[in-house]
């Protein structure tokens, strides 16, 4: 009886671990593709690929952009946080705007070195139902109510 309470406990435990690091991983995700959506979609979106890079969608991120090197990665590798750190104004990115500041570039470091979660982003103009995004709010939501009830339920083991 003892050992499958210790049992219990250990996968209790172990499943909240591992809904913590997701939430915390989702919660980075969060933050970076909003600021893709203020910085960078206008540009590299749906409508306008420069550099024929797309970053509204991984799939279209992942196919990297005319210099063929991979905009995720390593963080040693990155293209994306290569351009984003750049002092270079013809290289560093966004082109013809203010450059990030120093805690959003180390959000999209953290994010990398997290593995680069790739929620989906409401970008206008893109074939998305009405609603889509209120849905998705809704998802995390519900996500984060189960990782409290989770966590309550395995201190009261």
């Amino acid at each position: 009886m003892h050992c499958e309470i210790f049992y219990v406990r250990i996968f209790a435990t172990t499943l909240c671990v591992l809904l913590a690091r997701t939430g915390l991983a989702d919660e980075l995700a969060n933050d970076v593709h909003s600021i893709m959506v203020r910085r960078c979609i206008q540009c590299h979106g749906p409508d306008e690929q420069g550099g024929g890079l797309r970053l509204d969608a991984r799939q279209h991120a992942e196919q990297g952009g005319h210099t063929g090197n991979p905009i995720l990665g390593s963080l040693e590798e990155s293209e994306l946080l290569h351009r984003l750190q750049s002092t270079n104004p013809d290289y560093r990115m966004p082109r013809d705007d203010e450059p990030l500041t120093v805690s959003e570039i180390e959000l999209f470091h953290r994010w990398i070195e997290a593995g680069a979660s790739w929620p989906e982003i409401a970008v206008p103009n893109q074939d998305r139902p009405a609603g889509f995004a209120r849905t998705l709010d809704a998802v995390s939501e519900s996500l984060a109510d189960f990782q409290q009830r989770a966590a309550m339920a395995i201190y009261l083991l």
